[in-house]
């Protein structure tokens, strides 16, 4: 199991999150600060470079399969989810690759990036593997908004009808962009 293990601390923080060393920082500047637990940078685990707020670092981790294990105001331990696929957007159609939930899992939400161009996304299911249609519900195209660093839950009773699925953007989006898709065993 692959652990992430981060430190935080209270840090003082202008109104543009940059960090105020008050030794150095001017009257003006003490005056514009207020406190913020922050991740302290960690050169091995990459989502803590920039000292993020603990929310930004948790949706970072969570939009590379990791999930939240353990917190408390000096650490977070995230571990690699054994639950959830990462899928690559292949950009030349707007069009993921397969993804497999054969195995009586369901998609039940869906972690955008921090980058994303498309305001929605739909689906294509398939019971084969091979043969993809357009995922209805009662109808109607079954579509869900998004938008940057969202965590979207999906309706498991339309989604639990497809073994195979593809998520379809919007719009083009950038090569490498990932889409994080939670599954779950749902009875």
């Amino acid at each position: 199991m692959n652990i992430h293990l981060v430190k935080t601390g209270e840090f003082r923080v202008n109104s543009s999150n940059v960090i105020i060393d008050r030794k150095t920082a001017s009257i003006e500047e003490m005056l514009d600060v207020r406190r913020e637990f922050l991740v302290i940078p960690d050169a091995a685990i990459p989502n803590s470079a920039s000292s993020p707020t603990i929310k930004a670092y948790l949706e970072a981790e969570a939009a590379d399969g990791y999930d939240l294990a353990y917190m408390d105001q000096g650490i977070i331990v995230t571990a690699l989810s054994s639950k959830s696929n990462s899928v690559q957007a292949i950009i030349s159609n707007t069009t993921s690759g397969v993804i497999d939930v054969s195995d009586g899992s369901t998609a039940v939400g869906i972690i955008t990036p921090s980058v994303l161009v498309s305001t929605s996304i739909t689906f294509l299911a398939s019971d084969d593997g091979t043969t993809f249609n357009p995922l209805y519900d009662e109808g109607t195209l079954y579509s869900v908004n998004v938008g940057t660093s969202r965590h979207v839950a999906l309706k498991p009773i339309v989604m639990h009808s497809a073994k195979y699925l593809k998520i379809v953007t919007g719009s083009s989006e950038a090569s490498g962009t990932k889409i994080k898709v939670v599954t779950k065993s749902v009875a």
